[in-house]
């Protein structure tokens, strides 16, 4: 008897027949303080690191004179209060903020989008499906690209881009679905040993969060239990947390503990992603042909196999007959996450729930050379701190230089006061009155001081050239006027040119961050989308089908993401239409296709009512033709009458 002939269910795996198990107590003698201790060493290892994104980050803020300098007495100050004490003003022009939100610009202009490619031709229906489907995600749900442009300011502040992918409840929505959202470097730490930038050698990656006590108690509270024990454990937490939470305070976000939260009102989480060698089975099942881990002994394994021919039997197939299922055990690396409070309890544990095997972190060090996280900002800093004391310098100069001071003799005052002489000497057609009797006085006069020419204002534009080279953000590329002269051809020379410094640092977040993102996010709509759905996208460039999301048909689908220009933009869209358009006139393709790939908002319709069309002309013609007419006046399309006589032909044919 052929083996295929009779089909049970595939793969009864243990999970299935096995019981879920209970949720261990979280208060029990086992805690895990020395693990926790571990941690805490890799998280201030990184200190270094999160201290220099704080400079970077307060001097893009405007927070430029912020740092300390000791004083003759020992004692230590900010600088700009040093220079108010000084009796000048702490002036600051902030060149590093213009200069990363132009590259912040020239980011939300780019029109690239992930595409889905199937590895195999016959698959490109679910490649475009699946396309779709993270332009939803990713639009629809998410709205990353606002997501990406805060990304990316921490990126070029820091040098650290790190985004969080988790499958949770939507209230908005009102179901659960994919988020992305970004994590702030100062509470993320992973291994310190990392060389490369990819994350390909990242074993631990940690966070800590800090929640209020409802929030505790529906993420880890299931059960009355184990609320009971979450309240318990954090006591402290005043349930009317609200009237005593502290100011916004931004110190807050750079200076925290590893075990204590800044406000203590809130409790804290440790989260800590980590990958372990383990032992699993590989089994091969020769009933479909299919390979999977699991984490079976050899007795799980032969129990399964027992379990098949037993159902075999009840049918008739003979044991010898029956497909079984083939196992090796092996020691592979697997992540496991794990939840504990600052006491060391956990409150949850396990492996990573998703299908692609690794934990739900996107993290994008740069440029990792010898292990530095820099950001771009730290590169500015000196040239930014010299303009700001070169305007304090020329400030100091102009309020300090003699300005028209009037010099009065005091026996030509004759009985007037100096307020007086003042006024007069200040209005137009004002009198002074002066006794020169016997040339003994002399008449008042202005002293008028030359400041010299320090080459100040030259200085300041050369660290400004100088801040535009190590950015590459020149003034081409800003769209400030070109000098009179410039020829067209030279100026968009130089917007090219100046990509050149930033193209690295920009190519590397655009393709290398946003790709590994998407790759983890198109995995887990696979792993959690299994019902079918709408994708609510924009555009007009897709297939019906892949308009319907079906998981059944996409669930296996091989595929590989590349990062693609698509016709969002209106350069890219009047491309296209010109090019339809040649392409009707030169009668290369007919009305149809035109309206089926214009990206005009009547198109659709106009296809539509022509399609409608043409199953009416079978019985009324003229109120076929009457009806695309109509269509076409009320799209306000030039040259309706054209339409019509190419819909009558059409119909004729």
């Amino acid at each position: 008897m052929e083996p295929n002939t009779v089909r049970i269910r595939p793969s009864m795996t243990m999970k299935k027949m096995s019981v879920k198990p209970k949720e261990k107590p979280i208060i029990d003698t086992n805690f895990h303080i020395r693990e926790l201790d571990v941690y805490c060493g890799i998280y201030y290892s990184w200190a270094n690191m999160r201290r220099e994104g704080e400079t970077a980050s307060k001097y893009f803020n405007g927070d430029q004179w912020h740092q300390r300098i000791l004083q003759s007495d020992g004692t230590y100050i900010r600088e700009d209060q040093y220079i108010v004490n000084q009796g000048k003003i702490p002036l600051k022009q902030n060149l590093i903020k213009s200069t990363i939100r132009t590259l912040e610009g020239q980011f939300r202009t780019d029109t690239s989008k992930s595409v889905v490619v199937a590895r195999t031709p016959e698959r490109a229906k679910e490649s475009e499906m699946l396309s779709n489907a993270l332009q939803c995600c990713m639009d629809t749900i998410n709205n990353v690209k606002d997501l990406d442009a805060r990304a990316l300011e921490e990126f070029l502040i820091s040098g650290l881009a790190i985004q969080r992918i988790s499958w949770e409840y939507i209230p908005e929505l009102k179901q659960r679905d994919i988020v992305v959202r970004n994590i702030n470097r100062n509470s993320v730490f992973f291994n310190g040993d990392i060389e490369d930038i990819r994350g390909k050698d990242i074993r631990i990656v940690g966070r800590l969060i800090d929640s209020t006590l409802d929030e505790l108690i529906v993420n880890y509270g299931t059960t009355v239990g184990r609320e009971a024990d979450l309240k318990t454990i954090y006591h402290y937490a005043d349930q009317d947390y609200y009237n005593a939470l502290e100011a916004n305070q931004p110190e807050h976000h750079f200076h925290r503990d590893f075990y204590v939260p800044t406000d203590i009102h809130m409790c804290r989480v440790i989260e800590i992603w980590e990958k372990k060698l383990v032992k699993r089975m590989e089994v091969h099942d020769w009933m479909d042909g299919t390979k999977f881990w699991t984490d079976w002994t050899q007795k799980d394994l032969e129990t399964a196999n027992r379990l098949r021919v037993a159902e075999y039997k009840k049918l008739g197939v003979p044991s010898a007959d029956v497909p079984i299922m083939e196992g090796e055990l092996q020691k592979v690396e697997k992540w496991f996450y794990t939840y504990y409070t600052p006491w060391g309890h956990i409150l949850r544990e396990g492996e990573t729930p998703f299908n692609h095997g690794s934990h739900p972190y996107i993290i994008l060090p740069y440029p990792l050379l010898d292990g530095k996280i820099i950001g771009l900002a730290s590169d500015l800093i000196d040239a930014q701190r010299q303009v700001n004391r070169l305007l304090i310098l020329q400030d100091m100069i102009l309020s300090s230089s003699v300005k028209n001071t009037l010099i009065v003799d005091k026996g030509s005052m004759d009985g007037q006061t100096k307020e007086n002489i003042g006024n007069d000497f200040k209005q137009v057609g004002g009198v002074v009155v002066v006794d020169l009797q016997g040339g003994k006085n002399t008449a008042p006069f202005e002293l008028k001081g030359a400041i010299g020419n320090l080459g100040i204002p030259e200085m300041i534009q050369l660290y400004i050239r100088m801040l535009q080279d190590v950015s590459g953000v020149h003034p081409a590329m800003q769209g400030q006027q070109a000098p009179s002269g410039t020829s067209g051809r030279l100026f968009d020379a130089q917007i090219m040119q100046s990509n050149l410094n930033s193209k690295d640092i920009m190519d590397t977040f655009t393709g290398l961050f946003r790709r590994s993102r998407d790759l983890k996010v198109l995995q887990t709509i696979q792993q959690f989308w299994d019902s079918p759905r709408m994708l609510a996208i924009s555009g007009k460039n897709y297939a019906d089908t892949a308009q319907l999301y079906d998981p059944e048909q996409v669930k296996d689908v091989e595929f590989d993401l590349v990062i693609g220009t698509t016709a969002d933009s209106p350069v890219y869209r009047a491309v296209i239409e010109d090019t339809l358009k040649e392409l009707v006139m030169k009668g290369l393709i007919d009305l149809k296709t035109f309206l089926a790939n214009t990206t005009m908002p009547y198109g659709q319709k106009m296809l539509e009512d022509i399609n409608k069309a043409e199953t009416q002309a079978q019985t009324n013609p003229q109120q076929a033709v009457a009806t695309v007419a109509q269509s076409a006046q009320d799209a306000n399309v030039g040259g309706s009458q054209q339409v019509v006589e190419a819909v009558q032909q059409g119909i004729k044919e």
